[in-house]
């Protein structure tokens, strides 16, 4: 695989996170409003949230019915996936794991009796993530003076910071008290850094290095290394850093809500494959650790940049389906399915990495390439259900009789529970934070109705932890077949309040 193809690959792998972290943290199982959160995942026909208009806008026609005043909502998320790695020699590592969060804020209002809007501001994905990992540099020994002294070690910073927000507005159409049609938009823009190490083959060193009497320099290096012993090197090892500012995608929402009784629902939405962009970025790279001693003699810097373009990028349509049924006057169930087309979205990108002729781009060349990523992710399917439960407050008071009668009125508290299952639909090598699509799911969660003016609800959802091998990994070899174990907590506050 040459340098430019690696560079690609982490580049991507950082985009994927991006899209995993989405994942987890907006529109899906363990990023949903309290509501959905506490039944993991479920609820989408409760059309308990503003929030949920940006997955499905036509819940905002029976969640506005009757209310003829603006209503607000605001939500806290705190997202945090411990994670521990186990490399094939048996040395282990728990980085800080990958933590995130940040406020949504929501509104909506009706129109008239028949029209309903609402505007979202949420991150759709986020979290930082860091450890150093103990590499064994390619060239450099651990004795400079003894070339038969082994690899020296490398501390490698493993880094991922990224953020991701977007803007959903929706429009809900009522005709009838039971039926709800239901139009939205999302656009979203993602800011993303790295850092990281990879190896550098010598055939890609592709430098004109006639001046020191050889080709390229390549050629160079590869014969100084055969002087030292003869190690069979065929690549360096170097320091990435990378950033990027991915450009706004924007998606299309359409939904339906009915009511066909009065004590069940039944909701379904469509959002569209994303606007196609291109996905923008820089990596800088540094040989410094394992070579620098090297280009010190040839006065040759040992850092460079270059920039990195995923062009026609769209992200993945997905169609979903709930059910809300009332057992009786105080309980109540929720199953959602929800289907998300990831092997059309990711299939077919090509990545062009330009070449440079300043710093480290010396040694590298001026010429640019086209890179196939061989993406071949699977679609997701997942399933959720969930269980409400109101407590009524109570009064007891005797009839004429002197019979005691117990009268219920409102709804103080409600519980819930539920219980997710998804598919992981990603092949490839991780990249730190990336193993999102755990299997199972649990959630537990509360609302506390009419609280000081408004409504207070909590939810807490866990992706349990399950185990993953890494296989060869595309970037850096010393990352073959780790095995990954991580779980994901996502805990949720959120305030309903009418204006």
């Amino acid at each position: 695989m040459s340098f430019f193809s690696k560079a690609a690959k982490f580049f991507f792998s950082g985009l994927l996170l991006t899209s995993s972290l989405s994942a987890q943290l907006g529109g899906e199982i363990t990023g949903d409003p309290a509501q959905r959160a506490g039944m993991a995942g479920a609820g989408m026909a409760s059309a308990g949230s503003i929030f949920d208009a940006s997955t499905n806008p036509a819940v905002l026609g029976l969640q506005m019915r009757g209310n003829r005043r603006t209503i607000g909502e605001f939500a806290g998320r705190l997202f945090w996936a411990p994670v521990s790695i186990e490399t094939l020699s048996g040395a282990s590592y728990r980085p800080d794991g990958v933590i995130g969060g940040g406020p949504w804020i929501g509104m909506a209002d009706r129109l008239d009796s028949r029209w309903a809007w609402s505007l979202s501001l949420m991150p759709t994905g986020g979290g930082a993530a860091n450890y150093n990992r103990m590499t064994e540099l390619n060239v450099a020994t651990a004795d400079l003076n003894d070339p038969l002294s082994g690899p020296a070690p490398h501390s490698v910073e493993m880094s991922t910071n990224m953020m991701q927000l977007a803007l959903a507005p929706s429009l809900a159409w009522t005709p009838r008290k039971n039926l709800s049609f239901g139009i939205g938009a999302s656009v979203r823009y993602t800011k993303l850094d790295f850092l990281s190490a990879t190896d550098i083959a010598l055939e890609d060193l592709k430098g004109d290095a006639s001046s020191l009497g050889f080709d390229t320099y390549g050629d160079l290096l590869d014969f100084l290394f055969n002087i030292q012993g003869g190690r069979g090197i065929d690549a360096i090892q170097a320091d990435i850093a990378a950033e990027a500012e991915a450009a706004f995608h924007s998606f299309a929402h359409l939904g339906v809500l009915w009511s066909p009784m009065r004590d069940s629902r039944i909701s379904a939405w469509y959002r569209s494959p994303s606007s196609s962009k291109s996905l923008d970025g820089q990596v800088t790279v540094d040989v410094e650790a394992d070579i620098g001693l090297i280009n010190a003699l040839f006065d040759i810097e040992n850092s460079g940049s270059f920039e990195l373009s995923i062009p026609d990028v769209s992200f993945p349509q997905q169609l979903g389906f709930a059910l809300q049924q009332d057992m009786n006057k105080h309980f109540r169930i929720n199953a959602d399915m929800v289907w998300t087309d990831w092997s059309k979205a990711f299939d077919g990108w090509t990545a062009k990495v330009a070449g440079s002729d300043e710093g480290l781009g010396v040694m590298v060349g001026p010429g640019g390439t086209e890179v196939d990523m061989g993406l071949r992710w699977e679609d997701t399917f997942r399933v959720s259900l969930g269980a409400e439960y109101d407590f009524f407050e109570s009064q007891h008071l005797r009839d004429g009789n002197g019979h005691l009668r117990t009268l219920q009125h409102g709804v103080p508290w409600t519980f819930r529970t539920g219980i997710g299952v998804s598919n992981n639909p990603m092949q490839g090598s991780p990249t730190l934070g990336l193993t999102p699509y755990n299997t199972l799911h649990i959630g537990a969660g509360f609302s506390r109705w009419d609280w000081k003016g408004g409504d207070l609800h909590v939810g807490v959802v866990s992706a349990l932890p399950e185990p993953w091998e890494s296989g060869e990994h595309a970037v850096l070899t010393d990352l073959d077949f780790d095995t990954y174990r991580q779980s994901h907590w996502s805990v949720v506050l959120g305030y309903q309040t009418n204006f």
